[in-house]
């Protein structure tokens, strides 16, 4: 190895050293030093975080807990963040541009499920919310209630899911399992899987518990959970660029001490969009 290459050398294990050694409270000096500008993007899917027709101001589940992050670093870090706030209608786009951002001063909202392949993509949060997907169907499809059942009922069934969510490979298992080799039917949000299986009962899907607790509860439509099947031990966080050091504020924010999801005001935000057959479901345990 020539001197050059030595030099490159030590100087890329200096900075690789310098990151790792970032802290929360070097954290916060550099989010100062960027003039305290935090961009928010966020995938539109109701309660977690959406914008209503009468008004562009988002609110939700996840909107809520990062307007009390910021609360957070205003009070215990003594910085007040501007946030900027952009919506995204399609998943795949949303989940794009938070892992292709240059801005490291980037959050990415979206009901994402941490897995260990988007964990190589971009950084995630401490985890605020435990998810289920549940499999639903038409409420004319008769309950699966074990493997043959499933695979009696679900063989000729058209599979229905947003491209690049968890469900997808959930799908994939599935079909496997009942030798379905029918080609999915992809839509946008998710909120259109239980649309697609109201316009015909041919068609199934995997939904996130709370978006299916929501739809139930906004349309009197017979749908069916086939509980058999469905899919626990997820966890919900946010996602920074992978340059981004927002994440170890935001996982001092969630888990320092019993943590923010320890609070009343957690339980509130929760309860101000989820009824409480739902909560027990979902929420982090501390």
């Amino acid at each position: 190895m020539n001197k050059e290459m030595k030099k490159i050398t030590m100087i890329t294990a200096f900075l690789l050293i310098l990151i790792h050694s970032i802290n929360a409270q070097n954290a916060a000096e550099m989010l100062k030093m960027e003039n305290n500008k935090v961009v928010v993007h966020y995938y539109n899917n109701p309660p977690f975080a959406f914008a209503d027709e009468e008004s562009e101001t988002p609110k939700g589940i996840e909107i809520d807990l990062i307007k009390a992050f910021s609360d957070w670093l205003k009070t215990e870090k003594g910085i007040e963040v501007n946030l900027s706030f952009v919506m995204h209608k399609r998943f795949d786009e949303f989940y794009t541009t938070i892992a292709s951002s240059q801005n490291i001063n980037t959050i990415g909202l979206g009901s994402v499920s941490i897995t260990e392949p988007r964990k190589s993509e971009v950084k995630f949060s401490a985890p605020y919310l435990k998810n289920v997907s549940v499999l639903i169907s038409s409420g004319e499809i008769e309950t699966a209630r074990s493997e043959e059942e499933l695979i009696a009922q679900f063989e000729g069934l058209i599979p229905v899911h947003v491209k690049g969510t968890v469900h997808g490979t959930y799908i994939d298992s599935l079909r496997k399992r009942v030798g379905n080799y029918i080609t999915p039917v992809y839509v946008s949000s998710v909120n259109e899987v239980p649309q697609k299986i109201k316009e015909s009962g041919k068609y199934f899907g995997y939904i996130d518990i709370i978006s299916f607790w929501n739809y139930i509860k906004t349309h009197d439509e017979y749908l069916k959970m086939h509980r058999y099947a469905n899919v626990s031990g997820e966890y919900f966080g946010f996602i920074f660029p992978k340059e981004s050091y927002l994440n170890l504020l935001t996982n001092e924010f969630l888990e320092s001490g019993f943590g923010f999801t320890a609070t009343k005001k957690y339980h509130e935000i929760l309860s101000n969009y989820l009824g409480h057959e739902v909560i027990e479901k979902v929420e982090i345990d501390y």
